[in-house]
């Protein structure tokens, strides 16, 4: 389930930085980060932090809202059990 909301993100990145013509190093070395570490979020393999989501936006020219999916995969986020406050 975690797996197929990281591949969502990392697609939606995927498409920002193709829209910019940029590459993956391009992206890393503007954002300061490894390219290692773009790849990985970008292939749904690393949960990127805020601030590393952040960086990645910085870099490629657009809100941080950019990069999120349209929809999250169904079940991400169990019911709400209603008995707990």
């Amino acid at each position: 389930m975690e797996r197929r909301a990281l591949r969502a993100l990392g697609a939606r990145i995927r498409d920002k930085r193709d829209e910019k013509g940029m590459d993956g190093k391009e992206v890393a070395a503007a954002a300061g980060l490894p390219p290692s570490t773009v790849s990985k979020i970008e292939n749904g393999r690393q949960n990127a932090t805020f601030l590393t989501l952040a960086r990645i936006a910085q870099a490629l020219g657009c809100q941080l809202a950019d990069l999120m999916p349209r929809e999250l995969p169904a079940g991400l986020v169990p019911p709400r059990d209603s008995t707990q406050g």
